[in-house]
């Protein structure tokens, strides 16, 4: 059946899909048709004193009326529809103390001619209303909606649902019906609307709820329950519950069992007090929807059952900041030498909160920003950081107030340095540029901070290979031997290193290799990698370096050591310790081949911060 039904308790709207369907029309029988012509043997009669029979007749239709009216005040409360197919009632109690079981009866008869079938019953429970069981299993998480079998002319039947009814002193909760059918030579269904009202005349607890409405993120919440026990009987077996979501934090309650209060027994007319106190974590924004709850033991055919007796929910709006703080680098995947970083901010008051005298940072951390050279209109730079806030102006305008629903953007590049000639004394880490955005500002007397994610960017370095020989790392660290300069006949040893960086994609296959000269005795290295293996090969004299992958932006080194004892001949000359090395490997991503080469290795030393340029072999 195409019907597409809103029947969430409490809603007062059902959806009709039956768009295409018909709907009953009730169709009178033809009455026959008045003579025209006149009866002038009555005309001609002498008139004759009026009869009182009018009068007593009105009289006594009063009198039924009124009667009507009395009984009706104390016995149920009925509902009716009839129609040319179908007599439907539906009665319930006229009034009920809250928390007492009410139970609702639906009688329906078919006074058509013809069978009708595919009948559906829907109740719109009213807010407070809670299902007990029926005489027939519902359909549907609400358990409102039943499917009900077919009746014949003049057949009858009934639905019988029990539940329970919550509310205050003098709520009226409306119970509306509607009951579909199709009579057997219809192809049309139709349906009977009607409705049955239930008054709360009385209260078992009088409570009156102390809670505030509103409050700001991260105040103290506290709630008084003050009650009152109206009926002349002791009640045993209450228990108050609050509902409060997972956000609640206890701070202090006159409980000792988190969130429910149980109390043993309430003498007649006595009252009383409970007490609760806490916060809302960080995580609680916007509005908090909260439930209170009194319930009873009830003890039923020798089974206790735990009837609600009472039930409010309430809202505490949380007057929290809302802030949306988005940083971007808007050219972080194209960041070259000399450049510059365009970075982009957003920020948003999603809030409903009004946020006032903030101050906007955006710190960096990067050794390739010229800071030197920066310069962002109206913001102040202190050391690596740049500063916004409304005594500077420019963006820092927008700081003096922001709204709910203000939205503002900021632009601004810083520029990059030029590559400089040591570049193999510069690491990954180095080649990065980190940024991160904070908004500072007090709210509710304390200070709030929102910070944007931290954005990262590269420079981008192709595939590079440093090779170096080395007696000295610094001016103290000595990682060599023997005399310096070379001297004919006594050995020295120099160590050997390589450093590659892998690339913007990272590389595959990757292979460094290079030959020794024969006069160069290989003193060792194997194993002195920081990834990969390092091999020498005694017959071919070559040494590799090789890894089957390398990640992308990634530094790694490798080392060895290798001796020589100059002869007479070379006196006066430089000795070449390596021949020139060659790096190989597939870039990843693009699959293209890379190749790197780097000049022989000579006892120079160039770049050795103290035996530079001592490297001509000496007579003993």
């Amino acid at each position: 059946m195409a019907r597409s039904l809103d029947l969430r308790r409490g809603s007062q709207k059902v959806v009709d899909l039956r768009q295409s369907r018909r709907v009953k029309t009730t169709i009178s029988k033809p009455k026959k048709k008045r003579s025209n012509k006149k009866n002038y043997s009555r005309m001609n009669r002498s008139p004759k004193r009026k009869s009182k029979k009018p009068f007593y007749t009105l009289v006594f239709l009063i009198l039924i009326l009124l009667i009507a009216i009395i009984s009706s005040m104390f016995m149920s409360n009925n509902g009716d529809f009839t129609s040319e197919s179908v007599k439907v009632s539906l009665s319930s109690p006229k009034a009920v103390a809250s928390g007492e079981e009410v139970k609702l009866v639906l009688n329906y008869e078919n006074i058509d001619k013809v069978a009708l079938k595919d009948i559906e019953v829907v109740i719109q429970y009213p807010e407070g209303f809670f299902f007990n069981s029926a005489t027939l299993d519902p359909i549907g998480q609400e358990k409102n909606v039943w499917q009900l079998n077919s009746i014949g002319p003049g057949e009858s039947a009934s639905l019988e649902i029990n539940g329970q009814l919550i509310g205050k002193k003098n709520d009226n909760k409306e119970f509306l019906v509607t009951l579909y059918y199709m009579p057997l030579n219809f192809n049309s269904t139709f349906k009977a609307d009607l409705s049955s009202n239930i008054e709360i005349n009385d209260v078992l607890f009088e409570v009156d709820i102390e809670a505030p409405s509103d409050i700001n993120k991260g105040d103290e919440v506290e709630f008084k329950v003050n009650y009152k026990n109206t009926t002349a009987q002791e009640m045993n077996g209450i228990q108050f519950e609050f509902l409060l979501g997972d956000y609640f934090e206890i701070i202090e309650s006159t409980s000792t069992s988190s969130l429910v209060f149980d109390l043993e027994k309430i003498p007649a007319h006595e009252s009383g007090e409970i007490y609760l106190k806490g916060v809302f974590s960080k995580e609680a924004r916007n509005e908090v929807n909260w439930q209170f709850n009194i319930k009873q033991d009830l003890v039923k055919d020798n089974v206790t059952e735990q009837r609600l007796i009472y039930i409010e929910e309430r809202i505490i709006k949380i007057n929290s900041p809302e802030i949306s703080l988005i940083l971007e680098m808007l050219n972080k995947d194209n960041l070259v030498w000399g450049g510059n970083a365009e970075f982009k901010l957003n920020l948003e008051n999603l809030g409903k909160t009004t946020i006032n005298n903030a101050l906007l940072t955006i710190d960096t951390n990067s050794f390739v920003i010229d800071y030197d050279r920066v310069n962002v209109a109206n913001s102040d730079l202190q050391i690596k950081t740049l500063v916004f806030s409304p005594d500077i102006g420019g963006f820092g305008n927008n700081l003096k107030e922001i709204k709910e629903d203000d939205s503002y953007e900021l632009t601004f590049s810083l520029p990059l340095l030029s590559q400089g000639d040591d570049f193999n004394l510069i690491s990954p880490e180095e080649l990065m540029i980190e940024a991160i955005a904070t908004l500072s500002f007090n709210f509710a007397t304390k200070n709030e901070k929102v910070i944007s994610s931290l954005e990262t960017g590269y420079i981008i370095v192709d595939t590079e290979l440093i090779t170096e020989a080395r007696y000295y790392l610094d001016q103290y660290t000595v990682v060599g031997s023997g005399p310096i300069p070379p001297t004919v006949g006594e050995e020295t040893e120099y160590m050997i290193y390589w450093k590659v960086f892998s690339g913007p994609h990272g590389l595959n296959d990757f292979e460094v290799k290079t030959s020794l000269p024969p006069y160069i005795t290989y003193k060792g290295g194997d194993g002195s990698t920081t990834a990969g293996s390092l091999n020498y090969d005694e017959t071919s004299r070559e040494i590799k370096w090789t890894l089957d992958d390398i990640s992308a932006r990634t530094q790694i080194m490798a080392s060895f050591e290798v001796g020589v004892i100059p002869e007479g001949n070379q006196i006066n000359q430089l000795l070449i310790l390596t021949n020139p090395t060659q790096l190989t490997g597939v870039e990843k991503e693009t699959d293209s081949p890379i190749s790197k080469n780097s000049n022989l290795l000579t006892s120079e030393l160039l770049g050795d911060p103290r035996v530079e340029k001592q490297g001509k072999v000496i007579a003993p």
